[in-house]
């Protein structure tokens, strides 16, 4: 799809915006941040996909079916803790149905590009939300920490939001870190989460993952501005930033201290396709995307939608240039077959990329018993895990009372296994082994497996061995076992 297919788009869906007439809203021309318009990737992409039409835009069969009656209003009050109004804006920050699989990411809803100012006593109101949708809403207000609340349902009734005002006086520069998040024409962009996932310190160390004593996240306000705090200085920090109908990006080296530090947004690259059993589209199956990078760094994270009533899926917003697998859910898929995981690349901000169809392929049967080498019982309702390696993608097994599993519909593909017994664990027996994880055993599966038989022992788990051999000795690249082989056929 073309740039000018895009521009043509962003105009039709400007104007479709402006049908519905969303009072205060993301089409307000008062507003001055980005935050969710028709104007963005991910709703005209989605419209071109929704509509038999191309370029055209299509409403939803619940909206259409709604009358301005059934569509309520979410209403609600912003303060502090101790009763004091804040003046806040509340935006719609995602949504989703009520029942069954989205066939439209998050932020795609029109109800997405709804806003509401708070007034003096704190109250707010934003107008006719779709009655079949759940939401996350977030309240931010300058000198106040910004709130999400999750699962709001406007049927239910006013909304509290707290907000907690924000101490900066005793905070020193050295632990700070000052930012603001734009797009590309230097707008501010409100509600971004900004992550902080990597520290330097002044003497040349490091620290990465969970940061104690660091803020976990921040969110932007109406500025697109966000501070992190920490109770120790630091020299430098990585972030990550997330915000809905933008890529999310990996920002590194920014420095603590007063200055405050310019993040650009894009609105990344989308991926489209359908899916297809025997020939005909196959609606309400998730589609999803993970990096193939998945190293702390590079990794950008996994994104899922559903198919519609034609198979077809719209993946939007994802970054750009990178590597992706991209696959079916066996949850969704379990009825029909499987979609094996594959390989594919997205494009530059803007792009859209067909995959094509995926077709629904005849899955695999796994059957076999998870066995207490002391002649023990398994604790009721104990769960198998099965994951698949490359894949973002897992389901969950009740055992019966004797061990014993079936699991239909297997890709063609590495997986993993994995139970947790307490007092016991997964034992050197099994050849499937995963020895650099030995809590769980991976290898392929490329037919039905119908005598697995995962032995677990009494014990504290294995030590990992990081000896990495070969690559066709990779557990990933074997066929998948338990103790059901005899030592001599490993």
């Amino acid at each position: 799809m073309s740039r000018m297919v895009f521009v043509a788009v962003i105009i039709v869906g400007l104007l479709s915006s402006i049908s519905f007439g969303y009072p205060g809203g993301a089409d307000d021309p008062n507003n001055s941040y980005q935050i969710a318009t028709a104007g963005d990737l991910n709703i005209n992409t989605a419209a071109v996909i929704a509509s038999d039409t191309p370029g055209s835009v299509a409403l939803t069969d619940a909206q259409q079916e709604q009358t301005p009656e059934t569509r309520p209003d979410l209403t609600g009050i912003v303060q502090t803790m101790d009763g004091k109004p804040v003046p806040a804006t509340v935006f719609i920050y995602t949504a989703g149905p009520k029942v069954g699989i989205s066939t439209f990411c998050p932020s795609c809803y029109v109800d997405c590009q709804k806003n509401a100012k708070a007034d003096a006593e704190g109250n707010f109101k934003i107008k006719s939300l779709d009655s079949k949708l759940i939401f996350r809403i977030l309240a931010v207000a300058k000198g106040y920490k910004p709130r999400f609340v999750s699962e709001v349902d406007p049927a239910k009734g006013p909304v509290k939001i707290f907000l907690d005002p924000i101490e900066l006086a005793a905070v020193p520069p050295g632990n700070c870190l000052h930012g603001r998040v734009v797009d590309q024409n230097d707008k501010p962009i409100v509600g971004a989460v900004v992550e902080a996932y990597f520290i330097r310190t002044s003497d040349g160390g490091g620290l990465g993952g969970h940061l104690p004593g660091v803020d976990p996240l921040a969110v932007t306000d109406e500025k697109g501005e966000f501070l992190i705090t920490s109770l120790k200085p630091f020299e430098m920090m990585d972030v990550r930033v997330n915000a809905r109908t933008y890529a999310n990006k990996i920002f590194t080296k920014l420095a603590s201290g007063n200055k405050k530090h310019q993040l650009v947004l894009t609105e990344g690259a989308a991926i489209i396709g359908r899916v297809l059993f025997n020939g005909q589209p196959l609606k309400n199956i998730s589609v999803g995307v993970v990096s193939v990078d998945r190293t702390p760094r590079n990794f950008t994270g996994h994104f899922d939608v559903g198919t519609d009533a034609k198979g077809r899926f719209l993946l939007a917003n994802l970054p750009p240039n990178v590597d992706y697998y991209i696959y079916g859910s066996m949850d969704t898929l379990k009825p029909y077959g499987a979609i094996p995981v594959q390989k594919i690349h997205s494009g530059k901000d803007g792009d859209v990329t067909d995959v094509g169809s995926l077709a629904v392929v005849p899955g695999h049967r796994l059957a076999g018993r998870v066995v207490l080498a002391d002649g023990g019982t398994l604790p009721p309702e104990t769960r198998l895990l099965v994951g698949r390696v490359d894949a973002w993608d897992s389901i969950q097994v009740i055992l019966a009372a004797d061990g014993s599993f079936e699991v239909t519909a297997i890709p063609t593909e590495a997986l993993s296994f994995s139970v947790r017994v307490p007092g016991y664990r997964v034992s050197a027996m099994n050849a499937s082994l995963d020895t650099m994880n030995p809590s769980a055993l991976v290898g392929r599966v490329d037919g039905d497996v119908n005598n697995l038989t995962f032995l677990l022992e009494k014990g504290d788990q294995l030590s990992p061995d990081y000896n990495i051999p070969p690559e066709p000795e990779w557990p990933r690249n074997r066929p998948l076992h338990g103790t059901e082989m005899q030592p001599a056929e490993r």
